[in-house]
């Protein structure tokens, strides 16, 4: 074989990996669909291989990067002595970089409120375990990592885990008491006064 076939050789081989290969940018998910089939699936930042029958889909990237804003929303829960209790809950989704495919089939709109009711319904269960208002303020962080999990293990309809179902990860779930409204405010602040000018009588009493 002359020198000449090989060097030609080597750079149809050398064309060929090119071809077979997919840069993806930092932070980016993106489509790769099967030309004879139609079927997706997505790959995240790197280099990929893709088969000859493959292509990547043009203009449908996804940044796989957190929502700009966090989602919250309010939670009125009770506790085993059947005292209710107002949680703010906070939480961050990401798109998932497998599952992209999942992730662009849904309404954002819709996804999120259905993720928001299992978080919802997560917590609730969680809480009603609890004894009281006091070991629910004491165990905040503990509930957010229970929640977290429980959310990230839990099924879908069709059996799938739910954030392969959804497309998205549940990067960060956080929870803080919400403010009383400011008539309990009020009340709290004149029963406070009133306990403390019964004292002050109390001692001038003695």
């Amino acid at each position: 074989m002359t020198t000449v076939a090989m060097i030609a050789i080597i750079a149809l081989c050398v064309s060929l990996v090119f071809y077979c290969l997919a840069s993806v940018e930092a932070y980016t998910g993106v489509l790769i669909i099967n030309r004879i089939t139609g079927t997706m699936r997505s790959v995240g930042p790197g280099w990929h291989f893709i088969g000859p029958w493959e292509k990547v889909v043009e203009g449908r990237e996804t940044p796989l990067v957190a929502d700009k804003d966090a989602h919250t929303f309010r939670i009125n829960v009770q506790t085993q002595d059947e005292a209710t209790v107002s949680l703010d809950i906070s939480f961050d989704l990401m798109p998932l970089e497998t599952h992209l495919v999942e992730f662009q089939k849904f309404d954002s709109k819709a996804c999120l409120s259905n993720i928001q009711e299992r978080i919802r319904s997560i917590l609730s269960i969680e809480i009603r375990k609890l004894p009281d208002r006091d070991a629910v303020m004491n165990q905040l962080k503990e509930l957010e990592k229970t929640g977290k999990k429980s959310f990230e293990d839990s099924l879908s309809e069709n059996g799938k885990r739910i954030e392969e179902y959804y497309g998205r990860n549940l990067k960060s779930l956080l929870i803080s008491p919400a403010p009383l409204p400011q008539v309990l405010m009020d009340a709290t602040t004149k029963k406070e006064a009133q306990e403390k000018e019964n004292e002050m009588r109390k001692m001038e009493m003695d």
